[in-house]
C-alpha cells in the first residue's frame, strides 16, 4: 500500500540545508568480479583512514571515507564499491 501526503506551501514554515557547507564525494572503485568483497572493503576502509589522517587531505574531509555499498554487472564481469566522502564544499587544494 502507498500513502502519499501532501503539505501545503502556505503550511511551511522553515526549511533547513543541513548540507549547506558539505558535499558528498561518491568514487565507484572497478574491480574484478572474481576479486574478494570482504578483502576489497576492508583495503578501501583502510585506504579511507590513511587518507583522512593525511595531514595534507585531513582538513578538505568531514570524517572517514566508508564503504557505501557494491554494485554489480554481471554481464562484463566486473563489479564496483561505491566509496562515499563528506567534504567541505568550498575547499580548494
Amino acid at each position: 500500500m502507498v500513502r502519499w501526503s501532501t503539505t501545503p506551501n502556505g503550511q511551511i514554515v522553515q526549511v533547513v540545508n543541513l548540507s549547506r557547507d558539505w558535499a558528498r564525494a561518491v568514487v565507484d572503485v572497478p574491480s574484478p568480479a572474481s576479486a574478494d568483497v570482504t578483502q576489497v572493503s576492508a583495503v578501501l576502509r583502510q585506504v579511507g583512514a590513511d587518507v583522512y589522517g593525511d595531514g595534507d587531505l585531513h582538513h578538505l574531509l568531514l570524517d572517514t571515507p566508508s564503504v557505501m555499498g557494491w554494485k554489480a554487472w554481471t554481464s562484463i564481469s566486473s563489479r564496483s564499491a561505491s566509496w562515499p566522502a563528506r567534504c567541505l564544499a568550498s575547499s580548494s587544494t
